[in-house]
Formats: structure tokens, sequence, C-alpha cells
């Protein structure tokens, strides 16, 4: 959503705007959304277009077989894709998210001034196998500048790549703020909820929060935890909720929900009395969870962790 703000943004001020994304299952292969022009590749059968849009590509957890299966046409696709656009719109500047794989492909398939913004996930990366910092350190070579969405980010490429740092700046992502704040009008929820959002990953901490709200009610605190979202760690955040002894005569005190468009999120925020980021190590970019349910009303508790600092004042 937040890189769709920035086009539409883009746009208003201006500059002709054109999108090259990955096909998602109903979602228009070639569409006008906000002044922008959207062109959506096909790499698979719709039912197999899996790769894009939840993390996969950055996972460290091994790939499931579908996405595995996908990822060589995916990227063959995105290639293609992106080489001829750039052909027929002729760009001034191209803006690649994500080094790896929008800034790596972009790179090398126009010859157009390269910009790319870095969100956390890609960075990360950086921490893993030498191979991944030699091939960012060719994609950064080519780009005249280079973003991130935070100073925790910023810091770390500097680190690592030191003759980066002159074309390194921080930017973060726009933020819809009419239509968080009108999340401030829904009714809190009775007994008060504390709402986590996003994927569900070993990484964000989520058994902590568990046992964090095991203890408030073991203490005769009454409220509810909501957890929304979706991600290969629900089966064992299930089993913890049932070693906890949050499973009372067959139902969970934990209310689960699949991911929502981004419609609903206001009222998601608004009605909860805390919205949580317990994420642990370095694997938070900015945690833009928690600008959002600041401005719909929700009160928020994030771990000292990434860019998180940098939005909630202690």
């Amino acid at each position: 959503a937040f890189v769709a703000r920035l086009a539409a943004a883009t746009a208003a001020a201006g500059a002709e705007v054109r999108v090259v994304a990955p096909h998602v299952r109903g979602a228009a292969e070639d569409e006008l959304v906000d002044g922008v022009r959207v062109s959506r590749f096909r790499y698979a059968p719709e039912p197999l277009e899996r790769v894009a849009y939840r993390g996969d590509l950055h996972r460290r957890a091994p790939w499931s077989p579908l996405v595995a299966l996908g990822v060589p046409a995916f990227l063959g696709a995105f290639a293609l894709a992106v080489r001829r656009a750039a052909a027929r719109f002729r760009p001034t500047l191209v803006h690649a998210h994500w080094w790896l794989p929008g800034g790596a492909l972009a790179a090398y398939g126009t010859g157009t001034p390269l910009v790319v913004t870095c969100h956390g996930s890609d960075v990360r990366l950086l921490d893993g196998a030498p191979a991944w910092r030699r091939a960012a350190a060719r994609v950064f070579a080519r780009a005249a500048r280079v973003t991130t969405v935070s100073e925790f980010l910023r810091a770390d490429l500097a680190r690592a790549f030191p003759a980066l740092a002159p074309r390194l700046a921080v930017t973060p992502m726009p933020v819809d703020v009419p239509h968080f704040a009108a999340g401030r009008a829904a009714a809190k929820a009775d007994p008060p909820r504390l709402l986590y959002a996003g994927n569900l990953l070993e990484s964000k901490g989520l058994d902590d929060l568990l046992e964090a709200y095991a203890a408030l009610r073991t203490r005769g605190v009454a409220c509810r935890l909501k957890l929304l979202g979706e991600g290969p760690y629900a089966g064992a955040l299930r089993a913890r909720v049932a070693a906890l002894g949050l499973t009372v005569g067959g139902t969970d005190a934990v209310d689960w929900s699949d991911f929502v468009p981004q419609t609903a999120m206001p009222a998601e925020y608004g009605a909860s009395t805390v919205t949580v980021l317990p994420t642990r190590g370095r694997h938070e970019g900015l945690g833009l969870t928690l600008v959002e349910a600041l401005l719909a009303g929700s009160a928020v508790v994030g771990t000292r962790v990434g860019g998180i600092p940098e939005v909630v004042a202690d």
C-alpha cells in the first residue's frame, strides 16, 4: 500500500508514472489507479501466482514448494516486463523498491538513472551469505541514489558499504493520514483489545506476546488478544496458545484473523486499546503498523528493535 501511495503522490505532483508489478489473483493486468498506469506481469497460472506480496522472496525459512517452483518464472517475467516497460515508456527515472529483485532487475534491464529504496527484509539478506553482499554492491554501484525507510537501515547500509554513504538518504514511506485517523471514530472493544497486525513469523516475537498476554490474564486483567495476519509460524503459535493454557473448553482466548483489506485496518486499530509490535533481533525496518495505529487512536508498545524507536517515543 505504501508503494501505491508514493506512486499516486508522485503523479499528483505532476510526474507521469508507470508501475510494473507482479500479478496476483483477482487483480487486473492493466489498469489506471489514482492517475497511475499499473501493469501487472503474469508468470504462472493465476492459482500459482503466489511468490510476491507476502515477503516470500526474503524469508530465511525454506520456501513452500509452490513458491520455490514459481521463483524462476517470476524473475524471468519480471525482467522482461521491466525491459519492455522501459522501451515503451522511455522513463526519465526508474524507482525500484527492494534491491532484490526489483533493484537488481532494473539495474541491468535499463540504461536509465536508478533510485533504489530498501525497506528492511532486503537489507537483512546482507547479514547472511557473502554472495548477497556482493550482489547488492553491484546494484548499489549502478544506483544514482539509495534510500531507506529509517535511519536504522541507513546506518546498516553505510556500515556495510562505506562508499555508498554519500548517496544514501532516509525517506520514510508516505502514510494516508486521513484514512487511518478515521479509525478514531471506532468504538473500543470490550474487554480491551491487544492487537498484533502483520506477518506471522518467528522473528516477530509473537511467542513473547502470548506469554505477556497469559501473564495479564493470570493477574486478572480483563483483555483479549487479536492476532491479525498470516504466515508460516501460525501453527507453532496455535500450539503455544494451548501450552500456555489459553485454550478453555476447546476455545482459544486469542482471536485469530487472516489479513483484511487496507480499508478495514483503521477500524481494527481504532477498536484496539493497545497495538503491539514485539519484533526481536534486527528484523524491523521501521514498524509502519505502529504509525498507522497511533493515527487511529491506539496506544502502541514496541521492542527496541530496528526502526521501532524512531516511531515510539518512550
